[in-house]
């Protein structure tokens, strides 16, 4: 199992998309899904009606709770599902750190139905970041060029520089928990919360990850 599938089923998925975007075209990189499948939906155009692409084009994330609800947007993914368990999916778009540019989208694929609560979302946030920044490097690496990049991530292993992508997941999620929680209890913005967690870590000498994970396992006791 490749660094990324590790990564994607340590968030509970069992399937996962990879698309590179060049000229116009959407070249993906599956797993979790038949060879028929695959080949049938390797190379697409930037503007079919499918969530993959309709991600990149708005470059906003989508959450899908079922299968219902992706067919009733996207009826063409009919095709992708086809024979398979699968039915929540998240669809995140991959954009350059440097500039704000869609370079493709990376599409979790669960079993049965899901909700996507906060937590979940701010840990899928966290792996759409770290896989953005690896695909940028792996771009570079192929000249920009998306077909050669889907080449040597599939010959390479999708070895994408994420050794540290699921303790980062963790903390992640339980700093944006905290922030929720501070807001939820004290009406705090985003930002009042941030501060706050940052005066508690700078004056008990301790680091906002702490912090964090301490305030959440008091808000799970009850406390």
């Amino acid at each position: 199992m490749t660094d990324l599938e590790q990564r994607c089923a340590g968030l509970g998925a069992t399937g996962l998309s990879l698309g590179l975007v060049s000229g116009g075209r959407v070249h993906t990189f599956d797993r979790g899904f038949s060879e028929r499948t695959c080949a049938m939906f390797a190379t697409v155009s930037l503007d079919t009606a499918l969530p993959g692409p309709a991600t990149m084009r708005s470059a906003q994330p989508q959450f899908f709770e079922d299968a219902a609800m992706t067919l009733a947007r996207y009826p063409r993914a009919a095709g992708i599902l086809a024979g398979t368990d699968l039915g929540a999916a998240a669809c995140l778009p991959l954009i350059r750190t440097s500039e704000p540019i869609v370079m493709g989208y990376l599409a979790l694929h669960y079993e049965g139905a899901r909700h996507f609560d906060a937590a979940q979302k701010a840990k899928l946030w966290i792996a759409m970041t770290a896989t953005s920044k690896a695909v940028e490097r792996l771009l570079v690496q192929a000249g920009n060029r998306p077909a050669d990049a889907q080449r040597g991530a599939s010959v390479g292993g999708l070895r994408f520089e994420l050794a540290g992508l699921r303790e980062a997941m963790e903390t992640g999620a339980d700093i944006e928990q905290a922030k929720a929680m501070l807001i939820e209890r004290f009406g705090l913005n985003a930002d009042q919360s941030w501060n706050v967690l940052r005066r508690i870590s700078n004056g008990n000498n301790r680091k906002v990850k702490s912090i964090a994970r301490d305030l959440c396992g008091t808000d799970r006791r009850g406390g």
